[in-house]
Formats: C-alpha cells, sequence, structure tokens
C-alpha cells in the first residue's frame, strides 16, 4: 500500500522562498540603495498620515515599498525609470484632486495580488506603459461616480 504524503508549506515559507528569487535576480542584484531611494521619493508624493476608515497607512515603511518595486523588476521584468516611476506617481495622486477615498495605498499602486481571484495588477505599470491615457484617469472615474 502506498501513502500519500503531502507537504503544507506556510505563509511564511513561501514569502521566504520568493524573497530569496527575488534577491537573487539578476536584475535586482546590489540595487537595493536604487530601489530604497526611488521608495522614498515615491512616499513624499502620497499623503501622509492613514487613509480614512482604516488602520492603514498611506505611504507604508521604505523597506515595503522598495521590495515592491523591487518585485516588479525581478518578478515581472518592468522596465522603468526614476523619471518615469516619479511622474506615473504625481499623476496618480493628482488625478484624484485632493479627495483620496478611492486611491489605492501606495503599496498597491505599485503591486496588488487580490487574495480571491489571484489576479495581479499594477497601477503604476499601467501609467508607464500608457502615458498618454494617464490624462484621461481622471475624468473617467469621476464620471463613473456620477
Amino acid at each position: 500500500m502506498h501513502n500519500k504524503v503531502s507537504a503544507v508549506v506556510s505563509n511564511n515559507t513561501k514569502e521566504l522562498i520568493a524573497s530569496i528569487i527575488i534577491d537573487s535576480d539578476k536584475t535586482t542584484i546590489n540595487k537595493d540603495v536604487e530601489f530604497n531611494d526611488l521608495a522614498k521619493k515615491m512616499r513624499d508624493l502620497f499623503p501622509e498620515g492613514r487613509k480614512e476608515g482604516t488602520t492603514y497607512y498611506w505611504r507604508d515603511s521604505v523597506a515595503i515599498i522598495a521590495r515592491k518595486l523591487k518585485t516588479l523588476v525581478a518578478k515581472f521584468n518592468a522596465k522603468f525609470t526614476e523619471e518615469q516611476a516619479l511622474e506615473a506617481t504625481i499623476k496618480y495622486v493628482e488625478s484624484f484632486n485632493g479627495d483620496f477615498r478611492y486611491m489605492q495605498l501606495l503599496k498597491y499602486f505599485i503591486l496588488k495580488t487580490d487574495k480571491n481571484t489571484g489576479e495581479i495588477r499594477s497601477d503604476f505599470l499601467s501609467l508607464i506603459e500608457n502615458p498618454e491615457d494617464s490624462d484621461k484617469l481622471n475624468e473617467n472615474w469621476q464620471n463613473e461616480l456620477r
């Protein structure tokens, strides 16, 4: 009789493995300072404090934001300059005209995985790859709410 053995990997172990893979990717090795510097600059463009009605900070930590950026580059082969990253962030924040109720946290603007569907999205990369459409961002979501 053959017994099937199945292993269960904890979320911490999954995160550790993902971290090792991302940190050892040839496109991200020795670039922690660059990711941290960009993360600081992007954080400065987001509102301070917590998102209204939540316990979540708009900006999160430099380490979390840098990890999200590094993940985009390593896992999705994303390519962007610092200038493109900052421009996309400015356009995103400004598109809400100070009414941030429907704006994503910075970490989710960069990269978000839907827990239910597993769908991955990056409004950050969408703005970088479609700069001509970013001017329409504010008009579209406000019209949809009306």
